[in-house]
């Protein structure tokens, strides 16, 4: 499938579908994202861990809201702070939410809450297929981490993401040193203004992971 339609999917990329130095996204909104680097490969986009990124726009508007961010990545490396999708002004607390790696955890933040933090078990280092998912509920900041489809962390933010909102796959937003740039592959990206239930997270995951092996 190369579209879906569902009012609350924001953005949708096939990175494994999108070649070129620019695409639209396969939802509604039709957001145009710009590459630098980051090949195209069947199973997705390959990002060598040194300059490469996808910069998806200013018009993700996922601030003062409920919202969903999954991604299928494979990491080609561990290392520190290797972001693969992040949002909002680099720097400044409140206003920048991402998904990273470290050594040896993986992180659904928004900077300066603490995070949900998911100490990652030996077999799932690197090399490896995972399908990660971040919900965000409002009112109650609810941040839950989805690793497979199951649940493996929360935290209750003391505070909103409050945007604004540039995306970038691949770095962490607006800056490029070697230690925030993402290695390895991704294969979809999709953010929805909602926060999925548990049902459809393993939905998502079950009707995706064929083409992940």
């Amino acid at each position: 499938m190369d579209f879906i339609f569902d009012p609350s999917l924001l953005l949708y990329l096939p990175l494994y579908e999108l070649d070129g130095a620019s695409f639209m996204s396969k939802e509604t909104n039709g957001h145009l994202c710009t590459a630098t680097g980051a090949a195209w490969k069947p199973d997705g986009r390959y990002f060598d861990g040194s300059d490469d990124y996808i910069d998806c726009g200013s018009n993700i508007a996922i601030a003062n809201k409920s919202f969903t961010l999954e991604v299928w990545v494979k990491r080609a490396v561990s290392g520190v702070n290797h972001h693969i999708i992040s949002a909002g002004v680099n720097g400044i607390d409140w206003q920048q939410l991402y998904f990273r790696y470290s050594a040896t955890s993986f992180f659904f933040a928004i900077r300066g809450d603490g995070a949900s933090v998911y100490s990652l078990p030996s077999p799932y280092g690197v090399d490896m297929w995972i399908h990660w998912v971040g919900t965000y509920h409002q009112p109650s900041k609810l941040e839950t981490l989805f690793m497979n489809a199951d649940p493996v962390q929360t935290f209750t933010s003391p505070q909103d993401y409050v945007g604004p909102a540039n995306l970038d796959i691949g770095r962490l937003v607006d800056t490029s040193p070697a230690e925030q740039v993402f290695n390895g592959l991704v294969g979809e990206v999709r953010v929805y203004t909602r926060a999925l239930a548990p049902q459809e997270i393993r939905h998502n995951y079950l009707a995706t992971k064929w083409r992940y092996r």
